[in-house]
């Protein structure tokens, strides 16, 4: 109840029509926070990045030519934002590895 209600919804997966991407983003804000998840997202698709899922970012998204690229795109960024948080702040670094392997868990499905 507190995932679908402080995550899942405030991402609306719900409306996110590639399932892939839904979970990828709602794992990313259980992670790392909402706002932050979102905003990564918004600056993938192009749209104005505020941490809000509105209609414009659904419909970016949603219309996405590429959804396995989109998903891709969206692991390289929390690759990346992960090496960085810890470049800025060397005391992360003890979770380093296991931010690394949760990724590995996800793979894109047909």
């Amino acid at each position: 109840h507190i995932y679908k209600k402080n995550y899942w919804d405030v991402c609306k997966a719900d409306k996110i029509a590639d399932s892939n991407i839904a979970y990828l983003l709602v794992d990313f804000a259980v992670n790392s926070g909402c706002r932050t998840a979102i905003k990564a997202l918004q600056s993938l698709i192009g749209v104005e990045v505020d941490g809000v899922i509105g209609n414009i970012t659904l419909n970016a998204l949603n219309s996405y030519y590429n959804p396995k690229e989109m998903f891709d795109m969206l692991m390289d960024y929390r690759v990346n934002f992960y090496n960085k948080l810890v470049e800025k702040k060397p005391s992360q670094k003890v979770f380093l590895k296991g931010w690394m392997n949760r990724l590995k868990e996800w793979e894109w499905k047909e």
